[in-house]
């Protein structure tokens, strides 16, 4: 079951409820509602387990994601990432005539079309 709240307060007051009374519940959207606002993404959802979590149950570990092959990965990934900013920072700097020459024509045809085209065309022609 899915309920909706138009404030955070209210959906995790009921999640509370829920949670004490023996019921799997959990804020879906709660990322976005702060981001967006809950007017826009139509309120908070809660969803609601529909029957109550058996008496034996047991929670799972989340899975570990500090193994020695993730971390190995994640540092061979950032070592990549961070050499090609050094080396695009090396190559802006090694060229910085031509992206300033870049730069300056750009501005130049951003300029010009703004002044050609924002023209008062309401007024007649003589």
């Amino acid at each position: 079951m899915i309920r909706k709240f138009h404030r955070h307060e209210e959906a995790a007051l009921f999640v509370e409820e829920k949670l004490a009374e023996g019921y799997y519940a959990y804020i879906t959207n709660e990322a976005v509602g702060f981001l967006w606002g809950p007017r826009t993404v139509g309120g908070f959802r809660v969803y609601v387990s529909d029957e109550p979590i058996p008496e034996g149950a047991t929670e799972f570990d989340p899975v570990k994601l500090d193994d020695p092959v993730s971390s190995f990965i994640r540092i061979i990934v950032l070592t990549v990432v961070a050499i090609g900013v050094v080396a695009g920072a090396f190559f802006v700097f090694a060229a910085l005539p031509t992206v300033l020459k870049l730069l300056a024509a750009l501005a130049v045809v951003i300029l010009g079309g703004y002044f050609i085209f924002n023209r008062d065309n309401t007024t007649p022609l003589p």
